[in-house]
């Protein structure tokens, strides 16, 4: 468990971090490589459409056709730095 906690800490100080003033701060999380599995697309909205801040990270296409970040963008820009995700 240390191991993984170092880990973790390290690769959280390796990249910017964000502290949100709202809180709760929630996540909808996978680990991705199910294709055709886009349900982030529909669960984030329906969960900030509540008030809750769900900022959303996710990743392009790695082994199917379309990642969630691929196909989001055909709807909207999904690039923001740091600063404009705060």
């Amino acid at each position: 468990m240390d191991e993984v906690e170092y880990l973790t800490r390290e690769m959280m100080a390796s990249g910017d971090t964000i502290t949100f003033s709202k809180k709760p701060v929630v996540d909808k999380h996978s680990i991705g490589g199910v294709p055709g599995n886009k349900i982030t697309l529909l669960v984030v909205p329906i969960i900030a459409s509540t008030g809750l801040l769900i900022p959303k990270t996710s990743s392009r296409a790695i082994t199917g056709a379309g990642g969630t970040a691929d196909l989001m963008e055909a709807l909207a820009p999904v690039a923001f730095s740091a600063s404009e995700v705060q």
